[in-house]
C-alpha cells in the first residue's frame, strides 16, 4: 500500500511524458504527478520536494533521486527499520554504471571504487554523519520535527542536512544494506571533471576537515610512493645496507596493489 509522487517544476519538462506513460501502464496504482512552478528557496530540488510533499498521504516518506534503479523489495526493505523510534533517517549507497563510452566508465569507477568504499570504511569506524539523495527514508513525524523541507530550502547538500537535522534531535542515521543503482552519462572529460569538482566542493562545504584529509583515501599516489621508496631501499641494500627495508617496502606495495585489485574486482560485479 504505497503512493508514488513524481514532481517537476516546469510544464515543459520532457519527464512529464514518461510519468504519464507510467500512470497509463499502472492505472490501479496510486501515482500522482505534481507539476508546480512555485520556487520556495535557492535549492530548486527542495522547492520541488516541498510542492510534492503537499500531495503525500502516508506516514513513511521515501525520497529517491530520479536517476536510480531499485529492486522489487526496495520499499519494504528501506521502510522496515523505521519501526524503531530511535531511527530518524535511513539512507542507501549506490552502485554506478558507465553508459556511453570511456569517460562514463571512469566516472563509475570514481563512485564504485572511491566514494562507496570510503563510506563503508567511515561507517565501520563509527561515523554516521551522512545522507545520500539516492534514498532517504523517514517518518512524516521526523520530517515535521525538523521543520519540514522548509528547513532545507536554501541548503546545499540538502540530503546530508536532512539527516543531520534528524541527528540533532538525537535520532540515528542507518546505512541500509540495500544498494540502489545509478548511471553515469557524462560523455567527455570536461563534463566529468565538472561533475566531480562540483561533488568535491559540496563535500568541502559540509565537512571541511574531512575534505582536507581526502588525500589519504586516494591509494595510487601512496602506492607509487611506496614503490619509489622500495627502489631507494633496494639501492641502499646493494651498497651494503640491510635489505630488510627494501623487502618491507616491496611487500607493502604488493599488498596495496593486491588490495586495490580485489576492490576493483568486487566493484566490477555491480557494473552490469
Amino acid at each position: 500500500n504505497f503512493q508514488l509522487v513524481l514532481g517537476v517544476c516546469s510544464p515543459d519538462d520532457p519527464a512529464i511524458a514518461v510519468a504519464r506513460r507510467l500512470q497509463a501502464a499502472y492505472p490501479l496504482l496510486d501515482i500522482e504527478l505534481a507539476i508546480d512552478t512555485r520556487v520556495h528557496g535557492s535549492n530548486l530540488k527542495v522547492s520541488n520536494l516541498m510542492n510534492m510533499a503537499e500531495r503525500a498521504r502516508h506516514d513513511v516518506i521515501v525520497i529517491a533521486d530520479s536517476d536510480i534503479a531499485v529492486r522489487a523489495d526496495y520499499l519494504e526493505s528501506v521502510a522496515a527499520p523505521l519501526a524503531d523510534p530511535r531511527i530518524g533517517v535511513l539512507t542507501c549507497l549506490y552502485a554506478a554504471q558507465g553508459v556511453g563510452g570511456f569517460w562514463p566508465r571512469v566516472g563509475a569507477l570514481f563512485v564504485n571504487e572511491w566514494f562507496a568504499p570510503s563510506v563503508r570504511v567511515a561507517h565501520m569506524a563509527g561515523s554516521r554523519r551522512f545522507g545520500f539523495g539516492a534514498t532517504l527514508a523517514l517518518r512524516r513525524e521526523t520530517l515535521e520535527r525538523i521543520g519540514g523541507f522548509e528547513a532545507l530550502k536554501n541548503c546545499l547538500a540538502d540530503d546530508y542536512w536532512l539527516a543531520e537535522h534528524a541527528r540533532a534531535l538525537g535520532l540515528q542515521t542507518v546505512l541500509s544494506r540495500v544498494m540502489v543503482a545509478t548511471d553515469v552519462t557524462e560523455p567527455t572529460f570536461a563534463e566529468l571533471w565538472q561533475r566531480e569538482t562540483r561533488w568535491l566542493r559540496t563535500i568541502r562545504s559540509v565537512n571541511p576537515l574531512g575534505f582536507a584529509f581526502l588525500f589519504i583515501t586516494f591509494p595510487t599516489p601512496w602506492l607509487i610512493a611506496g614503490a619509489c621508496l622500495t627502489g631507494v631501499f633496494a639501492a641502499g641494500a646493494n651498497g651494503g645496507a640491510p635489505a630488510w627495508d627494501a623487502f618491507a617496502g616491496a611487500a607493502g606495495t604488493m599488498a596495496g596493489l593486491a588490495a586495490r585489485l580485489l576492490l576493483h574486482l568486487r566493484a566490477a560485479r555491480h557494473e552490469v
